[in-house]
């Protein structure tokens, strides 16, 4: 019996990594936007172009602090359900319809403001 409760969770283990890497780019494409918390200004307005050719585009401006507009392109892939971009310290989990930005070490975000690290998809 013990056996098969193992087997049960090896094959579970299983079935949540296929349904991570089951997330197709097509469904991923998009223009995402959103305002992320920051601890020196209002807030982070932000907005990442992900296209087909696996090329990415984040602009970000700082909300009450500048309106200089801060911009990073490169490549991106997509790597067991998570958004990865080239060049950038974040990755981002994908969710229906949003991505979630997760801590420096890949982690979700948590606590009372963890909502706020979301950027939905607007095209």
């Amino acid at each position: 019996m013990a056996i098969a409760c193992v087997n049960n969770k090896v094959v579970r283990e299983s079935n949540e990594q296929t349904d991570a890497d089951s997330i197709g780019v097509n469904n991923v494409l998009g223009i995402y936007g959103g305002k992320m918390p920051c601890t020196n200004c209002d807030a982070i307005e932000t907005v990442l172009s992900l296209s087909e050719d696996y090329e990415f585009k984040l602009r970000y401006k700082y909300q009450g602090k500048s309106d200089q507009l801060f911009e990073h392109e490169g490549k991106w892939s997509l790597r067991e359900g998570r958004v990865v971009l080239e060049g950038v310290d974040y990755t981002y989990k994908v969710r229906k319809n949003s991505l979630q930005q997760l801590d420096l070490f890949g982690e979700e975000i948590k606590g009372d403001i963890a909502s706020r690290y979301m950027l939905k998809k607007i095209e």
